[in-house]
């Protein structure tokens, strides 16, 4: 999947570069293997990422995120230890707070900066 995604900012890098917007993907390095269409998801991000653009119209910044659920548990066990090191009674609330996810769930947000 991330190759999937790497082509679409590839594919769009020269659209993006021509209005000054830096385009990439972040987050989950990989590899993530999905159940899916690739044909449909890699139409779906384009789309949403020729939409960020549209709106950006000149400069600002297209992002396409990648989580697991690995990588948010990681992340919040993390945040977890550092309320705990702090000693706050919010690391309490956070530790029950906190629910099991399937480690099947991946999420991708298309984000941009631009201005509504």
């Amino acid at each position: 999947m991330i190759e999937l995604i790497d082509a679409v900012v590839v594919d769009l890098s020269p659209r993006a570069a021509s209005q000054e917007t830096a385009i990439g993907r972040s987050g989950d390095p990989g590899p993530i293997f999905l159940a899916a269409d690739p044909v449909q998801l890699q139409v779906a991000l384009r789309a949403m990422c020729q939409n960020s653009l549209d709106a950006l119209q000149t400069g600002g910044h297209v992002e396409i995120i990648v989580e697991t659920a690995a990588s948010r548990l990681a992340a919040a066990g993390t945040v977890q230890g550092s309320l705990a090191a702090a000693g706050t009674a919010a690391s309490d609330a956070a530790k029950t707070d906190t629910l099991p996810v399937a480690n099947s769930e991946v999420r991708i947000h298309v984000r941009d900066d631009g201005r509504a």
